[in-house]
């Protein structure tokens, strides 16, 4: 236990965790860490859920930003991070496919623990990655103005290769619309494929409105009236990370 001080006082008040062979070093936010681990009924159990779990100590630094992401093989992951007094900090969200993810800013330099488990006690492998997070420029796709007894409407195709959303790290592809003061406006976003997901956003990306349901059969629909005419971004997005086909309308209210 020398050579981990910090984790050596984890084990110390009781937690019942295992040393790790190293403690990984993303310092810098440079360095990219892929870990492969499995799960088995045997493996240590987390305190908070009681599900079978598997520890992994992370150098991070403060003011760094960092996406974690686990992928399970045969187990619907989750994972949980604390700081080194065993405070928990943040947790995965499930992504579907399965796959859960964190993008995380360390609030101090730290040794920081991973638990990777599997919801329900699920056992099974998982790969377990953390990246520097690189913010990248979404795409702006140009929607047509709706008018009166004309909606704007479009056939798209949600897929990896759009950029993730800033809040929700699902893809997402973003629409640059007119839309004028005083006007009703109804969003739809539609598809057979898969559960849609849209957001409504201020031209410079804060939120204005979400849905996931409103439009019915897992579609998605936002009622919206602007206040002032101008540029507005209706992000098209997916609820639990399938993707597709689907159909953007925004239609005005008389």
């Amino acid at each position: 236990m020398a050579h981990f001080p910090m984790l050596a006082a984890l084990v110390a008040v009781g937690l019942g965790w295992a040393e790790p062979s190293a403690v990984k070093t993303a310092a810098g936010g440079e360095v990219d860490i892929v870990i492969a681990g499995a799960i088995d009924k045997n493996a240590p159990p987390d305190r908070m859920t009681n599900w079978p779990s598997k520890l992994h100590a992370l150098k991070l630094e403060k003011s760094k930003t960092y996406v974690i992401d686990m992928t399970g093989v045969g187990l619907n992951p989750f994972f949980r991070i604390d700081d080194s007094a065993g405070n928990p900090i943040g947790q995965g969200q499930n992504r579907g496919n399965a796959t859960a993810r964190l993008r995380f800013t360390p609030p101090k330099d730290d040794i920081y623990v991973i638990l990777a488990s599997g919801h329900g006690a699920q056992v099974g492998k998982y790969s377990l990655s953390v990246k520097p997070y690189v913010i990248v420029p979404p795409k702006l796709f140009p929607f047509p103005a709706p008018a009166a007894n004309r909606p704007g409407e479009l056939e798209r195709k949600l897929s990896n290769d759009d950029s993730p959303d800033q809040y929700r790290e699902f893809p997402g592809k973003v629409h640059i619309v007119e839309l004028k003061a005083g006007k009703t406006y109804v969003i739809d976003m539609m598809s057979r494929n898969f559960d849609t997901y849209l957001l409504l956003q201020h031209e410079n990306g804060a939120i204005i409105a979400q849905d996931d349901d409103s439009g019915g059969n897992l579609n998605s629909r936002i009622r919206f009236q602007p206040t002032a005419t101008g540029r507005y971004r209706v992000v098209a997005s997916t609820f639990n990370g399938q993707m597709g086909p689907f159909t953007l309308r925004i239609a005005e209210q008389p």
